[in-house]
């Protein structure tokens, strides 16, 4: 009978294929006639069923393929794929199928997974359950998917004809959240009506935390409504609730009410901070509006607005704004502060592409002391913003960059704007490379020469000091606001005018001229020319004014332009020393690399022949003359003035050790560098008239187990000799002679000596692993892949990185030792210590403590120090931020929030802040 049955099906089959398989199609069904009506028939791969047809899964063992069954018409409008582990019933006259073990059915974009399905043609209908295992145990719980919406239960019934189903304990996930129901409908437009729900943004079957409402509809990708709800935590019911909810799932950008936060400031009152408004305008772009009041009038204002455009840019632009009112009605002050940053990134778009980006961050002097929270602002004093433009000319050697900078020191209120700096730049250029005659002329082969051009305005807000020039008195200066170089004003619109007569303007070409060949098989020798022209819109000029006893000096208005060149060669080659230790186990050899470069320069004295200089008298009794540069403060500088003739050298020393690889049987080795770089350079000027030598300066780097260490010195070869020492002031005088001399009196010569010892400790690094840091560049994900959501959570943890912590790294320890000495001659040497150190601990699975902190140990002070403990609880997180000193900084606050930022406003907030004391 199973014979006759497999040959009706294959007879069936071809007139199935022979037929019009379309939905109009009349073909009526061929019943079986023999004892049974079903087949049973193992298989594990996928069947289909299509429009009319149903189709029988392969035979496992007889490998017919392409079965199909001849059906009625159907009001299904797209192809069933179903599959199954165990075994696959199919009952021909009663039009039903029933899977058995991992059964799988696909139909469009529904799918529905279980371990028994039942598939009913006649009604349309799919119905899947889960089994018991022999321990009693739930296995292959039904899950069926349909777009973005997953349904975890115990049984499933669906339609496919009215698209309608009932699940019965149901677990939905709706983006971050979680809904739980005994009994859910679905209707025709994929909406969900749930009895005795509970909503949870916790991922555990039993969550700790839960929204308890008797009915919840779900409208898919928008948002979660409820009737009447209280809040459940941990199976304890809590009076906290509300007659109705509302729980936003974005899929896209939403817009709504950002709610504040409450609480007291000791010198304002009663507050309301980080209120406002969220609107999202499209997958691209959203603004947030938020502010900040005070019952004591106090009140501040922020705009925050984020862009993104997939494959182009991405930025943030945000601006803050603070007015506080200190004191009562009488002595009442008012502060006003601002803040601006805006970062603009492009993705860069092939070569000729222009590329246009910004980094910004400016404001008030004080913004930071009166309103920051950040200890990173609060440590820093300078401030740099700068919104540039480049672009490679097409099928040119040139490129150009324009851009706007911007510099603020908080501390000293110095502040310095670039407006604008635009470089137009020639890639070096090889013109008698191409010249097949000249190929083996190794000079000319190797020639090159390119250009750089810079215009530059530059603005600042300091005053200068206009009764000298160059040291001479002066009558009639250049400005008529006097100071000196420390003196400041307020850099604001008010003063603009002040600081466009501070303001620098000039342009500068560069074209250097360069070759290299081989001399003597071992030697590269590079000699080189260089021209500089610079530019200028202003000129002064002088004029004898004995009767004064000094001299008048006039600003002039116009073009002019000045030139200086220099000539330069050198020669550089590499020695080897390579030390092998036979006796030593494990060690192979030493290898020492020295890298001697000898050069020579020679420039001109343009004071006496350039038109940058004026020859001014300065004393009509002797008729004693200085030459005066009449671009005094010129952006690009000037000519110099005396002849040089110089002799450079330097050495730069590297050792290398070849080690015998651990745990290795072959006779391998490992490169290990014991001293990465040692250099040492100076030079000498032959046409100096005194103090020929330059200082010398000495460089080492090295890396010493964990630590890498990092030095500097500077020393100067000629000696001092102390005239006097006056209410601790020194008077000495430098001498023409070297201190190898006299008798190697380094503490005396040494005028600058630093050096940085760094070091991270975790458990990698005694395994030899990887950096942390190398890690996570692997396995960093392009952002252009990730979703919107994904994108601005990145962001946001990138700008909060306290709010975040990775409990998978047991603890981390960081630790920076650096040290700075500096002293000229006989006078007192400053010295400055300081340890930085931060870290955190794992204390258990959950518990997390973090440090940061400082100590000066020349002053024996600790600078701003903070303490964080961090607690996992699952769905929720727990974090304590303490900065306990120095005390006028010393707060704390502390969170308790769900990790969800759907509910991100179900927290408990405790602050105590100096900025409210």
């Amino acid at each position: 009978m199973k014979i006759t049955a497999l040959i009706l099906l294959c007879l069936l089959a071809i007139v199935g294929y022979s037929q019009n398989l379309e939905e109009e199609s009349e073909i009526k069904p061929i019943p079986i006639q023999n004892e049974s009506d079903s087949l049973n028939i193992d298989s594990t791969n996928i069947s289909v069923f299509d429009s009319s047809l149903v189709n029988v899964d392969t035979l496992s063992s007889d490998s017919i393929q392409g079965d199909s069954l001849a059906g009625p018409k159907s009001d299904i409008k797209t192809t069933v794929f179903y599959s199954a582990r165990d075994s696959i019933v199919t009952n021909i006259l009663n039009k039903k199928a029933f899977l058995y073990g991992d059964a799988k059915v696909t139909y469009g974009d529904i799918e529905l997974e279980a371990d028994e399905i039942a598939i009913n043609w006649d009604l349309n209908e799919l119905e899947a359950n889960y089994t018991l295992d022999s321990a009693g145990e739930k296995v292959g719980k039904p899950v069926f998917k349909e777009g973005s919406q997953t349904f975890e239960a115990d049984k499933i019934r669906y339609n496919f004809k009215t698209k309608k189903g009932i699940v019965s304990g149901v677990i939905t996930q709706q983006g971050e959240g979680f809904v739980h129901g005994e009994r859910v409908k679905v209707n025709e437009k994929n909406e969900s009506f749930i009895d005795d729900a509970l909503y949870t943004t916790c991922n555990l079957p039993d969550p700790h935390f839960r929204i308890r409402a008797r009915k919840i509809k779900m409208i898919p990708e928008k948002r979660v409504i409820t009737g009447p709800f209280n809040l459940v935590i941990n199976d304890v019911p809590t009076p906290i609730g509300f007659a109705f909810g509302m729980f936003p799932i974005p899929k896209e950008k939403a817009s709504g009410v950002i709610i504040p936060k409450y609480g007291e400031s000791s010198d304002r009152g009663f507050f309301l901070r980080d209120g406002g408004y969220y609107w999202a305008l499209g997958d691209y772009m959203g603004l947030k509006f938020l502010g900040e009041i005070y019952t004591n009038g106090s009140w501040g204002t922020q705009f925050n607005n984020t862009y993104k455009k997939r494959y182009g840019f991405d930025g943030n632009l945000n601006f803050r704004f603070n007015k506080r009112i200190q004191g009562e009605d009488d002595e009442e002050t008012i502060l006003e502060d601002f803040w601006l940053k805006w970062r603009h990134s492009p993705v860069q778009k092939g070569t000729y592409g222009g590329r246009f980006s910004a980094d910004v961050s400016l404001g008030s002097q004080n913004y930071n002391q009166r309103n920051s929270f950040n200890i990173d602002e609060l440590q820093t004093a300078t401030f740099n913003s700068n919104i540039a433009y480049s672009k490679a000319i097409r099928n040119t050697p040139f490129s150009f960059n324009s851009s706007l900078r911007q510099s603020q020191n908080t501390r000293t209120g110095v502040m310095d704007v670039t407006l604008p700096d635009f470089n137009l730049s020639m890639a070096r250029q090889s013109p008698f490379k191409k010249v097949r005659a000249l190929r083996k002329i190794e000079p000319l082969n190797k020639f090159n020469i390119s250009y750089n051009g810079t215009f530059r305005n530059q603005l600042n807000n300091r005053l200068i000091n206009t009764t000298s020039v160059q040291g001479i008195d002066v009558r009639n200066g250049v400005n008529e606001r006097e100071g000196t170089d420390s003196d400041v004003f307020k850099a604001n619109g008010d003063n603009f005018d002040l600081m466009w007569e501070r303001k620098r303007i000039g342009a500068r070409h560069t074209i250097p001229i360069s070759t290299s060949m081989k001399v003597m098989k071992y030697f590269n020798l590079n000699p080189g020319f260089n021209y500089t022209e610079r530019w200028y819109f202003q000129k002064l000029e002088y004029f004898d004014d004995f009767r004064n006893e000094g001299i008048r000096v006039d600003t002039l208005d116009g073009f002019f332009r000045t030139g200086e060149w220099s000539t330069s060669t050198g020669v550089t080659t590499r020695l080897y020393g390579t030390f092998f230790f036979p006796k030593f186990k494990g060690l192979e050899a030493i290898r020492h690399t020295m890298i001697p470069n000898i050069s020579g320069s020679y420039r001109p004295d343009f004071s006496k022949t350039s038109n940058a200089y004026q020859e001014v008298v300065i004393n009509d009794t002797t008729g004693e003359t200085q030459n005066l540069s009449v671009f005094q403060n010129g952006i690009f500088g000037v000519p110099a003035a005396g002849e040089s003739a110089s002799l450079n050298f330097s050495l730069t020393n590297i050792l290398e050790a070849k080690v015998k690889k651990k745990k290795d049987t072959t006779d391998s080795f490992d490169k290990v560098k014991l001293l990465e770089n040692l250099n040492v350079s100076s030079g000498y000027n032959f046409a100096a008239e005194e103090f020929g030598f330059s200082n010398f300066n000495v460089s080492a780097r090295t890396k010493i187990g964990p630590f890498d260490i990092n030095s500097n010195a500077t020393v100067d070869p000629y000696v001092y000799r102390l005239d006097s020492i006056v209410d601790d002031v020194v008077y000495q005088t430098k001498r023409e002679r070297y201190f190898w001399n006299e008798g190697f009196k380094l503490s005396q010569q040494v005028r600058r000596y630093s050096v940085n010892i760094s070091t991270k400790f975790n458990p990698k690094s005694f395994k030899g692993g990887a950096k942390p840091e190398e890690e996570s560049l692997e396995d960093e994900i392009p952002l252009e892949e990730l979703t919107i959501q994904e994108q601005e959570e990145l962001r946001y943890i990138e700008e909060n990185p306290d709010l975040y912590v990775d409990f998978t790294i047991p603890w981390n320890l960081g630790l920076r030792y650096t040290l700075n000495r500096s002293k000229n001659g006989f006078e007192e040497a400053v010295v400055t210590q300081n340890l930085q150190f931060n870290g955190d601990v794992k204390l258990t699975n959950k518990w997390k403590v973090g440090f940061r902190s400082a100590l000066d140990i020349t002053k024996g002070e600790f600078s701003t120090t903070s303490i964080s403990i961090y607690r996992d609880l699952h769905c929720w997180q727990m974090s304590l931020n303490w900065i306990p000193f120095p005390s006028r900084r010393a707060s704390f606050t502390f969170d308790i929030n769900v990790k969800a930022s759907i509910l991100q406003d179900m927290k408990l907030s405790k602050r105590n802040s100096w900025y409210d004391r």
